[in-house]
């Protein structure tokens, strides 16, 4: 091979070899890397290339905040009701979720109340706790569940559920998301369900 000055020594590139322009004369990433982007790095003194996908852990991969303001009443619950359902779409299989319910509820019948939750097809009794914000049987059920992963692609169903000990009950023994119907003090209230995926 042809040479214009002198040849090349022959040994290996070292650090004080490369112009830094190498790396500060190349177009910048405007936005994260992707999974597919690879880096250069050095493991125990031996070069490798590096996925994105692998840097790292615990990436937020999605927020999804679901509202409902609709007034029910729940009069005869011994068994299982729906009170709530809906879906979510994950990103992938193998992620995390946060699920945090903030659900209103008026009470206006004695006995044990309920609340569970349905995740993929799976129950989770007594997954609810309840926070009492007066003396007027006006509760705030707060859920705050992990899952270790969705299980699945697509979409996956959600149900919120309420059960009552009060099973003769004729009036409404529970009301989500109650109006001045049952407080004239309380504007109209929302259930509010927020996921969080997030990666592994």
């Amino acid at each position: 091979m042809a040479y214009i000055g002198s040849q090349p020594a022959n040994k290996p590139v070292v650090a004080s070899d490369l112009d830094p322009a190498v790396i500060t004369g190349q177009t910048a990433l405007a936005v994260a890397p992707a999974d597919t982007d690879e880096f250069l790095i050095s493991d125990a003194g031996t070069l490798k290339r590096l996925d994105a996908s692998l840097i790292g852990g615990g990436k937020v991969l999605k927020i999804d905040n679901q509202i409902n303001n609709t007034r029910t009443a729940i009069s005869n619950a011994s068994s299982k009701t729906t009170m709530l359902s809906g879906t979510y779409t994950n990103n992938t299989a193998s992620s995390k979720m946060i699920i945090t319910i903030k659900m209103p509820m008026h009470g206006s019948r004695a006995g044990a109340m309920g609340i569970g939750f349905t995740w993929n097809s799976t129950d989770y009794d007594g997954a609810l706790s309840y926070t009492y914000e007066d003396t007027d049987n006006l509760t705030h059920a707060i859920m705050n569940k992990g899952f270790d992963n969705p299980a699945s692609t697509g979409s996956i169903s959600w149900v919120v559920y309420f059960k009552s000990a009060n099973s003769a009950s004729t009036s409404p023994c529970v009301v989500l998301n109650p109006n001045s119907t049952e407080d004239a003090r309380l504007p109209q209230q929302e259930t509010q369900i927020t996921f969080m995926e997030y990666s592994t």
